[in-house]
């Protein structure tokens, strides 16, 4: 089910998201509903953080109400980001400068790591792409910064993050735990395991991998999770989506809609090394991210159309 949502959602939904009213309309009913989900959990009682394993600068990370403070942090940084590409196109600028701020503000909080990269990655990239507006001295000096800066930043993402990390070392462990006991199982790894993920043990989704695979190992990796729920058939699926999308924007003249649509695919990419949000629909993150990519596609169509139409006339 999860895997027909994100298909009808990446293939069939050019046209939802049809101007950036409505995008910035939707950014402001994530933060809503993240605060609705806090002033719910205060009422109950319900814990508002979580460990934050090797976090950064404190070792607890706020949730937010919402099931992992993971969750949290790539909800408002999906918000965020739309929020940022309603710049100057919509009635709602200056609330959304304070939305923004709260969105920042919710990301640091959460103590998530991986959205910490991501938002480097965005910052970063809209950094490099509006080089084209400063002078040749200045860009040159920006170029080498900005080079000496992701040399540093990949080092110690490679030496802190993926090299040392145990809390990604497991994520990785999961994944081999996977392909140790299934990989020679052909009907298994093609057409994924759901028999086995969602028997009824009484246990969850995760922890009825987890007890046949081992438990030294976690079941956040997004590979890992497709070959589960749909297997190698399920992982081409993805690829074609992807594919497409790609080609899309190398297709499209140099615009903003290429420019912001380059920039969700970046970051929902990069995303899967740590997360699983692109392959389900647990976090507004993945589906949210998937809408806004097929509505610059959609956009830049319809404006492409609109000048064939006009140049005929």
């Amino acid at each position: 089910m999860t895997t027909i949502v994100i298909a009808t959602v990446s293939i069939l939904s050019k046209n939802l998201l049809r101007n950036y009213t409505i995008i910035n309309v939707a950014c402001m009913a994530i933060l809503t509903a993240i605060i609705f989900t806090t002033m719910l959990s205060l009422v109950t009682h319900t814990s508002l953080t979580n460990i934050a394993v090797e976090g950064i600068g404190s070792s607890f990370g706020f949730n937010g109400g919402l099931q992992h403070k993971n969750a949290l942090g790539g909800d408002a940084l999906i918000s965020f980001i739309g929020l940022y590409f309603c710049k100057g196109k919509t009635k709602y600028q200056k609330i959304n400068k304070i939305l923004m701020l709260i969105s920042i503000l919710l990301v640091i909080f959460s103590d998530a790591r991986g959205c910490y990269i991501w938002l480097g990655i965005f910052v970063l990239y809209e950094l490099i792409y509006n080089l084209r507006f400063v002078s040749k001295t200045q860009k040159n000096i920006f170029v080498l910064l900005s080079g000496l800066i992701v040399v540093v930043m990949g080092l110690l993402l490679f030496r802190y993050i993926l090299n040392d990390s145990g809390s990604y070392g497991i994520r990785i462990q999961g994944l081999i735990n996977y392909l140790n006991i299934y990989g020679n199982n052909r009907f298994v790894m093609l057409f994924g395991n759901a028999p086995m993920a969602w028997r009824n043990s009484g246990l969850s989704y995760e922890d009825n991998i987890r007890s046949v695979t081992g438990w030294n190992g976690t079941v956040e990796l997004a590979l890992l999770n497709i070959l589960v729920k749909n297997g190698l058939i399920g992982l081409l699926g993805y690829i074609i989506i992807f594919f497409n999308y790609i080609k899309g924007y190398v297709k499209m003249h140099s615009c903003k809609d290429k420019e912001y649509g380059v920039l969700i695919v970046i970051i929902m990419l990069i995303s899967t090394l740590v997360e699983s949000n692109v392959v389900g629909i647990q976090s507004i993150f993945g589906t949210f991210g998937y809408l806004l990519i097929s509505h610059f596609l959609g956009d830049n169509d319809e404006k492409r159309q609109a000048s064939i139409f006009n140049n005929s006339l």
